[in-house]
């Protein structure tokens, strides 16, 4: 299978690339590099890994960008771990967070839409949903039970992490009902 990672060069999307790889897949990694980490460590991080995938430095605001990969690689599956990371930054830059997790996401759906991508795994890290307790539960979509994050009390006044949780609860939203 082909596998398409999102944030293939960050730290759990290149320990992702490499079980996928050990495991007979072949991988395209969509990486933006931006600095939020240092762009040297993740280009560490798959440093080794470079002569066995093919890499491209997309943003993924760039929706055209984003459809050309998908008709030049013809992935078959995607695991969508790109995010802009940072629950701070995200209260002072509320519109980049929002335009790269949820419309960066749209912009994946509808290339894999238009390309007949049917395989897609959407994960984020944990940071998402704040230091509150998360459970999963499950509501109805389009007559399939489909699984939904809850993070209890996540949207109270003064939560640090309401930006960035908000713009991940969307992108899940968006998995969900696309």
């Amino acid at each position: 299978m082909r596998v398409l990672v999102t944030g293939g060069a960050g730290f759990i999307g290149s320990h992702l690339v490499e079980k996928l790889l050990a495991s007979g897949h072949e991988v395209v990694i969509l990486d933006d590099f931006n600095d939020f980490y240092d762009p040297q460590t993740k280009h560490a991080n798959i440093a080794g890994l470079a002569r066995d995938v093919t890499i491209y430095h997309v943003d993924l605001r760039d929706s055209e960008l984003v459809r050309n990969l998908f008709h030049r690689e013809k992935v078959d599956a995607i695991a969508h771990l790109a995010a802009r990371a940072g629950v701070r930054p995200s209260i002072q830059q509320p519109r980049l967070y929002y335009d790269t997790n949820v419309t960066g996401t749209l912009h994946l759906l509808e290339a894999a839409r238009v390309t007949g991508v049917e395989r897609f795994v959407f994960a984020s890290s944990s940071s998402v949903y704040g230091r509150f307790a998360i459970s999963l539960f499950t509501g109805r979509a389009n007559g399939r039970i489909w699984p939904f994050i809850n993070s209890r009390g996540a949207f109270t006044p003064g939560n640090p992490s309401i930006n960035l949780g908000t713009a991940a609860r969307a992108a899940i939203t968006l998995t969900l009902t696309t």
